[in-house]
């Protein structure tokens, strides 16, 4: 007969219980430890509906026998129904035997009905049968290793239990991260629209904005031309400024003038007049005349300017509060 290695036995045995080949190898190796000190101890070991370890003595070797259970021989000897059952007799010499003779020969005996009984479930007369001693030890021993084959198969099941839950809650936890991470994309794609579209909204009125002065200029100048005046006259009407005088920077640009507009306390409505400025004069020293104060970047954003000069036309913001 084939001999089966542990390693073989635990593998039918993941098969058939669905168990991992490492659970079922140490479940196999568990049981065999068991039984080996259990036969160390009590040289017999009973397991209930499987069978009986028993150790022995043969030629001062020790040996260990199984004696199945009845269930289980009747499955093993199921194919062999249709043999022969085949008596032993032993003949024993006339001569007084000696003890350590008849000890052999009570072992041989117990040997001999061991595999008999594994043969054959009803024994003949002319074999001898032993009765089994009670060991209640390995009954406690037997009972535990089932309490371990349990506590094992239940350790084993909260093992999967908790690998399960881990990954439903892998699984949600991804899931939730792509919806939070698309909800922010989205968001982010429109706040960029958004900003486009207010962007381009600004440059359009700006764009018409210096369109407008632009074309007032532009209209002023033709005005003037109409009439019959001097280069001079004309520098002044239409707020150049007096030919040849030095040109002085605004204390801001317009750009920045712009950014300040609506944090000011007013609004600009229109003009309340136009004047000139005189020699030395700054728009800060205009805007002081007309009681604004810090207004003068009121000013430069009301003419849309980024530096002055003498005899250059002024236009005073006729302002109203927000």
């Amino acid at each position: 007969m084939e001999r089966l290695q542990i390693r073989e036995i635990s593998r039918q045995l993941a098969q058939t219980q669905h168990m991992s080949i490492g659970d079922a190898e140490r479940f196999v190796t568990e049981m065999f430890s068991t039984i080996c000190e259990g036969l160390k101890q009590d040289k017999q070991v009973i397991i209930n509906g499987f069978g009986t370890f028993k150790m022995s003595v043969l030629k001062e070797k020790e040996i260990v026998t199984f004696t199945p259970d009845t269930e289980i021989a009747r499955l093993v000897n199921a194919p062999f129904e249709n043999f022969k059952t085949v008596e032993i007799t032993v003949d024993l010499p006339d001569e007084e035997v000696s003890v350590d003779n008849a000890d052999n020969v009570s072992k041989e005996a117990a040997d001999a009905t061991a595999n008999a009984v594994a043969g054959d479930e009803n024994p003949s007369v002319n074999q001898v049968a032993i009765p089994e001693e009670e060991t209640p030890d390995v009954e406690e021993k037997v009972d535990a290793l089932t309490e371990k084959v349990d506590a094992l198969t239940e350790q084993m099941e909260k093992k999967r239990m908790t690998r399960k839950r881990w990954t439903i809650v892998s699984v949600v936890a991804v899931l939730i991260a792509l919806i939070a991470f698309g909800g922010y994309s989205y968001n982010q794609h429109l706040k960029t629209q958004e900003e486009l579209a207010e962007k381009e909204r600004i440059a359009a009125l700006k764009a018409a904005e210096i369109k407008h002065k632009q074309d007032s200029i532009d209209n002023i100048k033709k005005n003037v031309d109409a009439i019959d005046l001097t280069d001079e006259q004309k520098r002044l009407i239409t707020g150049e400024g007096k030919k040849g005088v030095p040109e002085y920077p605004c204390t801001m640009t317009l750009e920045r003038a712009k950014q300040l507009l609506p944090h000011a306390g007013y609004k600009i409505v229109g003009t309340q007049e136009v004047v000139e400025v005189e020699q030395g004069q700054s728009l800060t020293d205009i805007a002081a005349t007309y009681g604004l104060q810090r207004g003068e970047f009121l000013i430069q954003y009301h003419n849309a300017l980024e530096s002055v000069k003498e005899g250059q036309k002024i236009r005073i913001p006729l302002l109203e509060h927000k």
